[in-house]
């Protein structure tokens, strides 16, 4: 009995420490990766940097190890491609990460969400981009990546011409995803964008156009309550968006002026340079909007 008990103590013992091992050896594979990739840009697709040569090399060094970061190096690799514009590279990697990483699915929907960006913004091949973002949907619906996903396909869609076919992917943006607040933000922002470039059209009437203003005010609207706080630049682009809009619609400069006024003196409470009747007359210009 004594026997069996050691026995058991011995193969318990040797399976913990196999345990341990394999996570000390991933922990310590993952380390080498992110000593590798640390020094990438934040805009990694607008070129510059070149860890191609660092990346082979550590997926044939850690071959046997943590499937995660194999796959995220895999995925770097495409994007390393991506920002040199070979595009077939880059698509060719992306495709690898997703068949030879099966498990790795986070990996894998960012991968076809890359290949789905090289066709939109690299070959301007919006079918394909949509095909792959759509997959991205399917495959990983509860991945970071499928809100981006879905209002890439309002933006090729839109890039197309076809306006009412993008509306209705961008409301899916804040219909289905509720929690994405930045996704929701740049949907209802590019939404605004489509309906004020319709507006500036030469070929609609004058009804028309201040439809088209009215419905980009209202999607302007919605994306700057959206905005997340840190996303400055984001914010500053739909208050530009804004102003530009209230300039066309009323041919002068009052609301455009008595937004920035709003935005300044109201939400964010510093009225100290106002009187108090100046601070009560300052109104919310997108009120009805």
């Amino acid at each position: 009995m004594k026997r069996i008990n050691l026995i058991t103590l011995v193969v318990f013992f040797c399976f913990v420490s196999l345990f341990a091992f394999k996570i000390i050896n991933a922990q310590a594979t993952r380390i080498v990766l992110d000593e590798i990739i640390e020094d990438i840009p934040e805009k990694w697709w607008e070129g510059g940097w070149d860890k191609k040569d660092e990346l082979l090399s550590f997926i044939q060094a850690h071959s046997a190890n943590n499937r995660e970061a194999l796959a995220k190096a895999q995925y770097w690799i495409g994007c390393y491609y991506y920002s040199q514009r070979d595009n077939e590279a880059a698509i060719a990697a992306f495709e690898e990460l997703v068949e030879d990483y099966v498990d790795c699915w986070f990996a894998c929907a960012k991968a076809r969400f890359e290949i789905g960006q090289v066709y939109v913004h690299r070959i301007y091949d919006y079918d394909k981009a949509i095909i792959n973002f759509r997959k991205v949907i399917s495959c990983y619906p509860k991945c970071e990546v499928t809100p981006q996903a879905q209002r890439m396909i309002g933006y090729a869609l839109w890039q197309m011409g076809k306006k009412e076919e993008a509306l209705n992917e961008y409301s899916k943006v804040w219909n289905s995803y509720p929690q994405a607040k930045l996704e929701i933000a740049k949907a209802y922002w590019e939404s605004g964008n489509l309906s004020f470039q319709q507006a500036l059209s030469s070929k609609i009437s004058k009804d028309k156009k201040k439809a088209e203003l009215t419905q980009a005010l209202s999607f302007y609207k919605q994306a700057y309550l959206y905005c997340p706080d840190e996303e400055s630049e984001l914010a500053e682009w739909i208050v530009d968006a804004i102003i530009n809009s209230f300039k066309i619609i009323d041919g002068n400069r009052q609301r455009a002026d008595d937004f920035i006024r709003y935005q300044r003196y109201v939400l964010t409470s510093d009225s100290s340079l106002l009187s108090e009747g100046q601070s009560m007359a300052i109104q919310d210009p997108l009120k009805n909007f």
